[in-house]
């Protein structure tokens, strides 16, 4: 997800989400969400991949991928809903990270910053934590690693070989 074109159009809330269902469809959604579970983990299944969001993943889920829900634990998460002035290309994708303070303490002064309708600095707030979702990301997916470098410009070059 690259957040450097990303342009907010309208927050449209900082909720702290509890389900009581087991299981469920997200279709059609309005809504990109960014967030943070806090307890519990559910399997979320896409058209081309699948991941379980659990107790301390970040995560991003693209308005445009429909997903089905399977509740593994009842828990609780804490998200922002947002749309975009244009669409958004990167998939749904959910991060487990070691420490989640920052991200949590972001999402508390969203919540705070939208209680109050200050709408300037829920948006500088919502901007932080997309900012600091992309470097998580970055470092989860784009290892700097030098073999990965070399194996993925073999890749590159050779992947129309047969024995490639």
């Amino acid at each position: 997800m690259n957040f450097q074109s990303l342009r907010i159009k309208d927050i449209n809330g900082v909720i702290v989400y509890e389900s009581n269902a087991k299981r469920w469809d997200a279709k059609a959604r309005k809504n990109h969400i960014v967030g943070i579970q806090l307890e519990g983990s559910a399997l979320h299944t896409f058209s081309n991949q699948e991941f379980v969001i659990s107790r301390n993943c970040v995560y991003f889920l693209n308005k445009k991928d429909d997903y089905k829900v399977e509740v593994y634990e009842p828990g609780k998460a804490f998200s922002i809903h947002f749309t975009t002035y244009g669409d958004i290309d990167t998939d749904s994708f959910c991060i487990p990270i070691p420490v989640s303070d920052e991200f949590i303490s972001i999402l508390e002064k969203a919540r705070i910053a939208k209680d109050t309708n200050d709408e300037l600095t829920l948006l500088s707030l919502l901007y932080s934590f997309c900012a600091k979702l992309e470097r998580v990301r970055q470092k989860k997916y784009f290892p700097k690693d030098k073999r990965m470098i070399k194996a993925k410009n073999y890749i590159n070059l050779h992947y129309n070989e047969k024995n490639c």
